[in-house]
């Protein structure tokens, strides 16, 4: 809406400049054919009126077929090249490249709004999948130490788990189902790491070797912890030692 206005203010400021730099010119009004076009056919025709001038000067903005309309009018009166060549430069390059920019614009705010509205379905997603995983592994009937083998898992009907988050994974058997979601290869599975790859996998479509990566990369840090603090020991022993 803006650039309509700021176009049409544009188009009625030139207009009225070209009724009176044009129109008025009694001098133009006069010229004949001259080699160039018929520049008293050009003035009434196209500089008439007011009217008339914005719809000419609409050309200048999509440039189309303006050189019939500037060049002999420059021809016949060369001080109009500091009329015309504003408006080729301010309606013809500058405007259009406004309203592209707003076009632009407008298209990257959207795109924007897509991608909140996305994230938002896909935490309301996950939000709505967890109690029926958190029930699924609860279902399990796993020992006191909260993790289960490989052959614990296998011994499972596969419709424990939820059907409609298997049919992205496309298992036929809770053996297929355990690997895929073993990661990190130790042959056995926490709560979190049932709940985790399930709701990775299945509802929010991560890759698997994104999944994997964060695993290894827990289990590194983890092990570099266990490192930091055996060696923290040995000083501490080392240390003890040499007091004694």
């Amino acid at each position: 809406v803006s650039s309509a206005m700021l176009a049409f203010l544009l188009l009625y400021i030139f207009g009225c400049m070209a009724i009176e730099f044009i129109s008025k010119d009694e001098k133009l009004a006069s010229i004949g054919d001259e080699g160039n076009g018929n520049v008293a056919e050009i003035v009434a025709q196209n500089f008439g009126s007011l009217p008339r001038a914005m719809l000419t000067l609409l050309q200048f903005m999509t440039l189309d077929s303006i050189a019939g309309i500037y060049f002999p009018l420059i021809m016949a009166k060369p001080v109009l090249f500091f009329f015309f060549a504003p408006i080729l430069w301010l309606m013809g390059v500058a405007l259009m490249n406004l309203v592209a920019a707003i076009f632009v614009e407008n298209a990257l705010q959207l795109a924007e709004e897509e991608a909140d509205l996305q994230s938002n379905r896909t935490k309301q997603k996950a939000k709505d999948a967890l109690p029926e995983l958190l029930a699924a592994f609860q279902r399990l009937n796993l020992g006191s130490n909260g993790r289960l083998t490989e052959e614990e898992f296998a011994r499972l009907p596969i419709e424990m788990i939820p059907v409609k988050d298997l049919k992205k994974l496309s298992m036929t058997d809770m053996t297929q189902l355990f690997q895929l979601l073993d990661v990190d290869g130790r042959g056995i599975l926490t709560q979190s790491e049932l709940v985790d790859s399930l709701l990775y996998f299945v509802v929010l479509d991560v890759p698997m070797w994104s999944l994997k990566s964060l695993r290894f990369l827990r289990m590194i840090n983890d092990r570099v912890a266990k490192i930091e603090g055996d060696v923290d020991r040995i000083h501490q022993s080392a240390f003890d030692a040499t007091m004694m």
